[in-house]
């Protein structure tokens, strides 16, 4: 245990000084001090209803697509994995992905080229715990970047992304165990990303986050989910497809 701790240690302090030697360059540059960015993603409010009546649609098709789905126990938070799969290219260009994963580079300070897009609807149930599963980071050392968009307008009641200001930057703290990823709740002051329909939400999401759990309606978004390395990218979704086959 004495010996996990301080690899532990070892690690949190290497990725901090990587980041900070060779990162926090270009467009997303401020995150590294405001953890997060939002700004408007100009999508038209005709782009936004596609998005949304194509996520309705995969969802109701899954059985017979081959669709990398997911739903927690709630049915609260339905998940669909490799999303571009079912997108036009012109839908897929409207996204910029390139551009970002440039700029996602730079904040990291290592090539970032392979991605996924993963859609998500989030449905009111009573128990949920919003969308993510709770409380959590998406790795306890590395810094990653994930960019949201909503397809609709999303206030404090239907599930707004929140995080803890800070928590990427500094991994090692006393309110959170280090080297741990998923927390019973966010100690201290939460911060709640609301916007209108087309909001774009850019994150180091190293920091501790999770959506907030609703308590009405419905939130659509789609979520770009970038990788170093094609491996990383594979084996998350083969992670993904198991769960899948479990709750099929």
């Amino acid at each position: 245990m004495y010996l996990r701790k301080h690899i532990n240690i070892l690690k949190s302090i290497t990725a901090d000084y990587y980041i900070k030697i060779f990162g926090t360059a270009g467009a997303y540059s401020a995150i590294w001090n405001d953890t997060n960015l939002v700004q408007d993603s100009n999508l038209k409010s005709t782009d936004l209803a596609e998005l949304r009546l194509l996520i309705d649609k995969v969802i109701s098709e899954r059985t017979s697509n081959d669709c990398i789905y997911w739903c927690d126990k709630e049915q609260s938070d339905n998940r669909i994995f490799e999303f571009e799969r079912f997108m036009s290219e012109a839908q897929i260009d409207k996204l910029g992905i390139d551009e970002k994963l440039r700029e996602i580079s730079k904040y990291l300070g290592k090539p970032t080229r392979h991605w996924f897009l993963m859609a998500n609807k989030l449905i009111f149930k009573n128990a949920n715990v919003g969308s993510g599963g709770g409380v959590h980071r998406d790795s306890p050392f590395s810094n990653q970047i994930k960019i949201i968009w909503y397809l609709n307008d999303v206030d404090g009641a239907n599930g707004p992304f929140t995080f803890q200001e800070g928590t990427h930057a500094r991994a090692h703290t006393q309110e959170y165990k280090l080297g741990e990823m998923r927390f019973e709740k966010m100690i201290g002051k939460r911060t709640e990303v609301t916007g209108k329909a087309g909001t774009m939400v850019i994150c180091d999401t190293k920091c501790v986050h999770g959506g907030k759990p609703m308590t009405t309606g419905v939130r659509y978004a789609i979520t770009l989910y970038s990788f170093s390395r094609n491996s990383k990218r594979n084996q998350e979704l083969t992670n993904m497809r198991n769960q899948n086959q479990n709750i099929q």
